[in-house]
């Protein structure tokens, strides 16, 4: 991936998403870095909300317990689901 930690990456995509001079140029869907495209969003969002304070504290907690409970509700379907040879989760 990157040679730059994740926090990094999520802290130039937060503030670069609620920059309103390149809140046009949004990352493309396909774009390589998932952890920048969520932050931009997020950045682009709390700029919108009024709720910008130029600290990318909060919504990195907020990623990071998404990506827990994300983790926690995938574990919960491979163990729901029976185990198939022709199927995976």
């Amino acid at each position: 991936m990157s040679q730059y930690p994740d926090r990094i990456r999520f802290n130039w995509g937060y503030h670069n998403g609620a920059n309103p001079k390149i809140q046009t140029f949004a990352p493309k869907p396909n774009h390589f870095d998932k952890v920048y495209i969520a932050a931009w969003y997020l950045g682009k969002h709390d700029f919108e909300k009024d709720k910008y304070t130029g600290n990318s504290d909060e919504a990195w907690q907020l990623y990071k317990a998404s990506k827990k409970q994300e983790a926690a509700q995938c574990k919960a379907i491979r163990s729901a689901v029976p185990e198939r040879e022709d199927y995976r989760v």
